[in-house]
């Protein structure tokens, strides 16, 4: 099982913004979303670095929900484990 997080960098932390998608293209269309929201919160996110990262957990481990998903109203679907 693998999954994707629309990510922000600042130095050498990394923040899951929004997910876990199915595939990288979901986590892909919704990067510009995750910036503009990120932004609404802390100017300073014009200087990070927005993307996307894939994630396999641990057996036995669930996926959190990225950190703007209540806020914006996301529920991404999820593959069945």
């Amino acid at each position: 099982m693998e999954a994707f997080y629309v990510t922000v960098l600042r130095g050498r932390a990394t923040g899951c913004l929004l997910g876990p998608y199915d595939t990288r293209e979901d986590a892909e269309a919704n990067v510009d979303r995750a910036n503009r929201a990120t932004c609404e919160l802390d100017p300073w996110c014009g200087f990070d670095a927005f993307g996307v990262t894939r994630v396999v957990p641990r057996p036995g481990r669930t996926l959190p929900d990225g950190f703007l998903n209540q806020r914006i109203g996301l529920t991404p679907a999820r593959s069945a484990a």
